[in-house]
């Protein structure tokens, strides 16, 4: 029998009402009906300091359990909100101190999936939501050297959702689940 892939779903808000921890829920809550195990973890889970080479004790303790995370998981899904355009400084400070932990593997032999999500309705917060997601893309394959999805999903405002947390688009849950499907099959290659 064949052993499910482990699939984190990191969300990259610290405010569990934003749209982006709401697709987060989402895509753990899809993950945990198919053939995978998947793992819902918060950066509010994780007290870190906005990260700097010059830390002299080495490594904070939450960015080496963070690093333990990503290392213990075959498959990766962040969802990111934007803020001004592009990720939150406290996701890209976890990234770099995730990468800074050097963990064997902890990005390189895993596989990435992106969401991006914007507070507010309409074209402007999708186009944040957007460019947020191509930097997070950038941070990943170029900085982490990781494999990442080429598919991308973007949400715009709390309203995409319906009272069960559905998305409220059916083509946007059509591409939610091609893309949990995609991150669920190259996790059991990295496996």
């Amino acid at each position: 029998m064949r052993a499910w892939p482990r699939i984190l779903v990191l969300g990259g808000s610290a405010d569990a009402g934003s749209a982006a921890a709401r697709l987060a829920a989402l895509a753990a809550k899809r993950l945990a009906l198919s053939e995978t195990a998947p793992a819902l973890i918060s950066l509010a889970d994780f007290a870190l300091p906005l990260y700097d080479e010059a830390y002299a004790p080495g490594l904070p303790v939450a960015a080496a359990a963070l690093a333990r995370l990503f290392a213990a998981h075959q498959g990766i899904m962040i969802v990111t909100p934007e803020h001004n355009a592009s990720v939150p400084a406290r996701l890209k400070s976890a990234l770099d101190w995730t990468a800074r932990a050097r963990a064997p593997g902890v990005a390189r032999d895993r596989a990435f999936a992106i969401a991006g999500a914007a507070e507010g309705d309409g074209a402007g917060p999708r186009a944040r939501a957007q460019r947020a997601a191509a930097h997070l893309r950038d941070i990943l394959a170029l900085g982490l050297e990781a494999s990442v999805l080429d598919e991308t999903l973007i949400v715009a405002g709390t309203a995409a959702f319906d009272e069960r947390g559905e998305l409220r688009d059916a083509e946007a849950g059509a591409t939610l689940g091609r893309i949990l499907r995609r991150l669920g099959d190259e996790a059991a290659r990295h496996g």
